[in-house]
């Protein structure tokens, strides 16, 4: 957190919210969600500073879930193909399973929805694992690698169909990563 900023983590899939506060939970009770929403938005009513900035964190997460939740929805990009591609001697990989184009899926969406929620410059981290190959590195490597290449590909792609040109720099700056 900064003074003017905090942190704000999200998913694969867009924000994550408080699992009681969304519809039909715990056997669709009508009555859980008003009341924890209550429980934990409040904070405890004896003005502990622990509950009270407890609840205000609670608010200010349950809000911003909501706006960005709103604002994602208007944001239009492709869907992630469900086309099998074979990576040399690798199984198949099809990018709308694949959990690095899953995070650069909702990357681009968050860029695109940038505006609307009044983001400016941004730092997003996504990561893929599966690169401690030790004695396979031969064989397992060159199909990270694509997986790498075939999601970058796409985010790019997809950052174009917004109008949003990646950067000269954001290109440089990834091509030297490793």
């Amino acid at each position: 957190s900064g003074q003017a900023v905090t942190q704000y983590q999200v998913g694969s899939d867009g924000p994550v919210g408080v699992r009681g506060l969304s519809s039909d939970w715990m056997f669709g009770s009508n009555t859980l969600k008003p009341v924890l929403r209550r429980s934990l938005m409040r904070g405890h009513a004896n003005g502990e500073p622990f509950s009270t900035e407890y609840g205000a964190v609670m608010r200010r997460s349950v809000d911003t879930a909501a706006s960005l939740q709103a604002a994602l929805a208007q944001v239009n990009l492709p869907a992630l193909p469900t086309t099998g591609v074979t990576l040399g001697a690798a199984n198949p990989v099809t990018l709308a399973g694949d959990g690095l184009a899953r995070q650069l899926s909702l990357v681009a969406r968050l860029i695109g929805a940038g505006q609307a929620v009044g983001m400016r410059r941004q730092v997003f981290m996504v990561s893929m694992g599966g690169f401690d190959t030790h004695s396979n590195q031969m064989q397992d490597q060159p199909g990270h690698m694509a997986r790498v290449a075939l999601s970058v590909d796409w985010f790019l792609n997809a950052l174009q169909g917004l109008g949003l040109p990646p950067s000269r720099r954001f290109v440089q700056d990834n091509h030297s990563c490793s």
